[in-house]
Formats: C-alpha cells, structure tokens, sequence
C-alpha cells in the first residue's frame, strides 16, 4: 500500500502514520455484501426441508462445486463418477 500511495504522490512524513495505517484497512473493506449473499442464497438453494441432514462437509463441498464448478451443462458426468468408482471411496460420509 505504501507504494501505491507513493504512485499516486501521497506521500507521509512519518511511514507508519495513523492516516497511512486507516487507508491501508479502508482498502480491504468490502464495499459491498453481494458475495455474502450470494454464497447464503448458493447455501439455501443446497441445504432445503429434505436435505436439512447435510453435514458441514458435504454442504461445503457442494457450494464450492456450485460457485467454482463449471456450468451443468459442460460437467462430464460419467468421467465424474467413473473417477468415483475408480477411487473406491463409497462411504456415505
């Protein structure tokens, strides 16, 4: 941050002063809850009336798929499951 202030000819007499220290917090404060929201609405969309038994592992698991995962339509699902197979790993927890 002291280089980016620097850039932009901000410059602080004293390094580490207090006004330098509050621009540095105020630049990784979200300026928005959007990504809260989004990942509570993913969370709901998961976890309903008849799948309220979801532990946290699975749930997890299931967000990360469902916000970094690629569309349903491009998953490759029998090379998904013949991975599973292949793994051996058919506990249901």
């Amino acid at each position: 941050m002291h280089n980016i202030l620097h850039e932009s000819h901000i410059v602080f007499e004293d390094e580490d002063s207090e006004l330098e220290q509050l621009l540095v917090v105020a630049s990784v404060l979200p300026v928005s809850t959007a990504i809260c929201e989004r990942g509570l609405s993913i969370q709901n969309v998961n976890k309903t009336i008849r799948r309220s038994r979801l532990n946290e592992r699975r749930l997890d698991a299931l967000m990360r798929i469902a916000i970094n995962g690629p569309p349903l339509g491009e998953m490759d699902f029998l090379n998904i499951i013949m991975s599973w197979v292949r793994s051996g790993n058919f506990s249901s927890e």
